[in-house]
């Protein structure tokens, strides 16, 4: 099903962003996807921001919001590429371990040097 379903996800966003060049109405198309890496998409976007939480963070995160298990988190996390991969493969980093506010500061900060 992942060979059928990733591929026709990539070509409807890169349908969109081609659309949204074409018309030139906003600055920035997000794409904000699980396994970006995994399924190409540093050859799709211009830029590949890594919005990194350490895991004690993301860990009392998911069990806060989900509820979930140390066991199911263990699970989820094996799954994913390990840090280094996403920060080899990424342009940016966003720090998202503190509050939103600190997020935001930081992705602000990123735009504004685009827009210079």
């Amino acid at each position: 099903m992942n060979k059928i379903l990733h591929p026709a996800v990539n070509t409807f966003i890169i349908n969109i962003i081609d659309e949204e060049k074409l018309r030139n109405r906003i600055d920035f198309v997000f794409v904000e996807a699980a396994l970006l890496i995994e399924n190409g998409y540093k050859n799709i976007v211009d830029e590949l921001w890594y919005i990194y939480a350490d895991e004690d963070t993301r860990r009392d995160r998911l069990k806060d919001t989900r509820s979930y298990s140390d066991e199911k988190i263990d699970g989820i996390f094996a799954q994913q590429l390990d840090d280094e991969t996403y920060r080899l493969n990424a342009d940016f980093v966003i720090d998202n371990s503190r509050d939103l506010e600190a997020a935001s500061e930081q992705i602000n900060k990123k735009l504004g040097e685009w827009r210079e």
